[in-house]
């Protein structure tokens, strides 16, 4: 839908709650001056309703909370990959209570500047 239109830095609310297969798959792909993502409530996903939602957005540094805790088949596959400047931790899937196959697939790839918490030494790292 607004996959490559690199004048898009801001998007509205994206309230849906009820998603379908690949409802948002590449819908801000390559939206270069995009710096943050809206609030995604749904809390049940399907297949692939997110995957490379926001790949190669190569602005984005900011992402609300994942809600999900049903993920689906591939449904946030690439959703963050090449996103260079995303420097936040990786979404905490610490509530998800059903997981499919490759539902991450690839989410954090080429995302050089993500860190991680290691509690072991209570230090972010890069990932």
């Amino acid at each position: 839908m607004f996959e490559g239109c690199v004048n898009v830095d801001e998007i509205p609310s994206l309230p849906s709650r009820t998603l379908a297969e690949n409802c948002y798959k590449a819908m801000f792909k390559n939206c270069t001056s995009l710096a943050s993502t809206p609030s995604l409530p749904s809390t049940e996903l399907k297949k692939s309703c997110y995957e490379s939602m926001f790949e190669s957005c190569l602005s984005l540094r900011e992402t609300k909370t994942l809600e999900a805790t049903e993920l689906k088949e591939s449904c946030y596959k690439a959703m963050f990959k090449n996103c260079i400047a995303y420097n936040f931790r990786p979404a905490d899937l610490s509530d998800v209570t059903s997981v499919a196959t490759s539902c991450c697939e690839s989410m954090y790839e080429g995302c050089t500047s993500v860190k991680v918490y290691d509690r072991s030494s209570s230090y972010y790292t890069k990932l």
